[in-house]
Formats: C-alpha cells, structure tokens, sequence
C-alpha cells in the first residue's frame, strides 16, 4: 500500500481563499499573496476569541494594552505627611525602602507593606551582583 501525501505539492490549492492559504500552510508551501491577504480579510471580521468571562476579566479589551498607570511614593490613603518622605527627613522608627533609587522611610500602617511590594516589583527581572 502507498501513500500519497501533498507536503510540498503546490498543484491544487485555491489560491486568492482563506482556505488555499491554510492549504499553504498544511502543504508547508510558501503562500502568495493573494492567499495571505484573503486569510488576513477573513481572520478580521471573526469575533474576539473566548468567551464572556474570559474577555470580562480583562475589561473587555483583546490584544490591545492600556496605558501605564502612574504609581506614587505613598499609598493614596495615607495620613502621614512625611510618610514615603526622603530618609533624612523622617523618624528613625519607620520601616526603610528603596523606592526608584532613593532611600524612603515609611510611617508603618499599611504604607510599609506597600512600599514593600514597590520594591518586590521593581526588582523583578534584575539580577544580583557579587
């Protein structure tokens, strides 16, 4: 018994189809252009991918990131004037962070905490030297 297979046949495929471009791919033939731009006209007008929840989670937005949010020295809720201040400026009881390379001091309610996860976040991804 043989068998026939079309990898790398380019007779027969429907070419200016979405469907000749997957023939392309399946076929592993470099696809023309018409191929690629039917495909990319078809794959435009189908519906985001997953379902309500999936995109609800994300605030509805697919594939497109939001702007950065800006984040502070100090926790908004914070009722300490010198809080997130300059280490100098500070009493020496309040608990010491690096915040974007300069020494804070923090009053020590939910600010230390907060100014923990600032330094656990931006030092992700950097590495230690010895």
């Amino acid at each position: 018994m043989t068998v026939k297979t079309v990898k790398g046949v380019a007779a027969g495929i429907d070419h200016g189809t979405a469907r000749g471009y997957r023939q392309h791919m399946y076929r592993e033939v470099p696809s023309c252009e018409d191929c690629r731009r039917a495909y990319r006209e078809s794959e435009a007008t189908k519906k985001p991918r997953g379902n309500r929840q999936t995109q609800s989670w994300n605030g509805g937005m697919v594939g497109e990131s939001r702007a950065s949010v800006a984040v502070s020295a100090t926790p908004a809720r914070c009722t300490e004037p010198k809080c997130g201040g300059a280490a100098a400026s500070v009493p020496n009881s309040w608990v010491t962070a690096v915040v974007g390379g300069v020494m804070r001091r923090y009053c020590r309610s939910w600010c230390a905490v907060y100014a923990e996860a600032l330094f656990d976040v931006r030092s992700i991804g950097q590495t230690e030297v010895a």
